[in-house]
């Protein structure tokens, strides 16, 4: 404080300084000094000055320097675990912008920050994730709710590879989203095993398609028998018509449409054969549901005659579109109405299986109900389960791979016992397709 004071006397008209005073209680405190020179008319040099206690401002600095540095210790700290924990972090605005991503995310997509900020990060991803990624992150931020989303994004040598992104909100006292914070997390290989899967489930759902289709071959004989002798039969008519003294030729006409009606009836049982027993992949594309379950039942009618069995169908009498592929639904049909088929084999009582289709609140609902042996309360759960089964002779995949079916097109199965504890109901859900009209029935 003297060395500066000395200065200001000698080359300037004021002074600034800080400094301690001893108070007369021994405590120091800070003082602020402001000191200016004034010269009289005659010449006479003096020095007005004050001293203003800053003792609580100083702290008040001194708490804020520490603060400071203990803020940027902290964010170094943050800094140094956000951009070496192993996953890929982000942070948007309440808009949806992207604001911050950690040092893993800009090295993987190997994109310069600029380009990326704000919606630029919709480039990172695959050009057929984009347009389902926007509509996806619109609605959660609209909705305000955290889902996860899975999309692919290009590392920087140019490989996909699928990612799920997880968020979440940082909500105000009101409710408002502040900011949202998330991270992409690497499931490239649980997409790989979950195809894998799939893939096994397909091709142990052929098999039992063609077991199923092996044990029906009788019938199915017996079906496609049906109208081939009947397109005999016609064809010897309309031969018989058409010969001279006996011409005819509106018998012969009459008699030759039945020959194409019939023809067409032994086409669409092979066609139908065909679908099922082919190993192609799934389909996923709108299908009226009406027509699929009444081709499976075509199949099944002489193998139902020959067990003794009456079936009765109650199903809507509009079209009933869902979005699936139809061989695996007509499958899951197909091996609730052949297990139904198989409990009542040792009845001796009437032996009946009635299906019934309705629509409910956008959920298609089938249900297969029989007067069999039904299944014990306590195995009504375990039904599902791979390689369990309640018959002797049973692999216990059947129900399994319905399962796994009905759930992989959005729906659900379940077992209960039947009407006053007879027999066994088998019900499934499949969602409407997107835009079907309901009817009522």
């Amino acid at each position: 404080m003297v060395d500066i004071w000395k200065r200001d006397l000698e080359h300037s008209d004021h002074t600034v300084l800080k400094g301690r005073i001893r108070g007369a209680d021994g405590n120091y405190r800070w003082f602020y000094f402001s000191g200016r020179k004034l010269v009289d008319a005659n010449g006479v040099v003096r020095w007005f000055g004050v001293n203003i206690d800053i003792e609580d401002l100083q702290r008040a600095e001194n708490a804020l320097r520490e603060s400071e540095a203990a803020l940027r210790e902290s964010e170094h700290k943050l800094n140094l675990i956000i951009n070496t924990i192993p996953a890929m972090a982000w942070s948007c605005t309440s808009d949806g912008r992207l604001e911050y991503f950690n040092r893993n995310l800009i090295d993987y997509v190997g994109l310069p920050s600029e380009e990326i900020v704000g919606f630029g990060f919709y480039r990172m991803f695959h050009p057929d994730d984009v347009e389902p990624m926007r509509m996806a992150w619109d609605d959660i931020v609209a909705s305000k709710k955290s889902r996860p989303v899975d999309a692919r994004i290009r590392r920087a040598d140019g490989e996909y590879r699928w990612f799920n992104l997880r968020q979440s909100p940082l909500l105000d006292p009101d409710g408002n989203v502040v900011r949202w914070y998330g991270v992409v997390v690497d499931i490239e290989d649980r997409k790989r095993a979950e195809e894998s899967l799939r893939q096994s489930q397909s091709d142990l759902a052929h098999v039992t398609r063609m077991t199923a289709t092996g044990e029906l071959a009788v019938s199915i004989a017996h079906e496609v028998n049906q109208p081939l002798m009947a397109i005999v039969t016609n064809a010897g008519t309309c031969l018989r018509w058409l010969q001279p003294g006996h011409t005819d030729l509106e018998q012969a006409r009459v008699a030759a449409e039945r020959i194409v009606r019939d023809g067409h009836r032994a086409g669409d049982i092979i066609t139908s054969i065909r679908a099922m027993a082919q190993k192609l992949p799934a389909r996923i594309e709108l299908t009226d549901f009406k027509p699929a379950v009444r081709e499976v039942l075509d199949l099944l009618t002489g193998e139902l005659q020959r067990r003794g069995i009456e079936l009765s169908l109650d199903m809507a009498a509009t079209p009933i579109e869902v979005v699936g592929d139809r061989t695996q639904l007509q499958q899951v049909v197909l091996n609730l109405v052949m297990n139904s088929a198989e409990a009542m084999t040792a009845s001796s009582t009437a032996k009946h299986i009635n299906i019934r289709c309705a629509v409910e609140e956008q959920l298609v609902s089938v249900s297969v109900s029989d007067t069999g042996r039904g299944v014990p309360i306590h195995e009504l759960e375990r039904v599902f389960e791979a390689f369990y089964s309640t018959k002797a002779d049973g692999i216990g995949m059947g129900l399994s791979i319905c399962r796994s079916i009905v759930e992989a097109h959005g729906g659900r199965i379940w077992a209960s016992l039947g009407e006053n504890g007879d027999g066994a109901l088998f019900t499934f859900t499949l969602p409407m397709a997107e835009g079907a009209v309901v009817h009522d029935r």
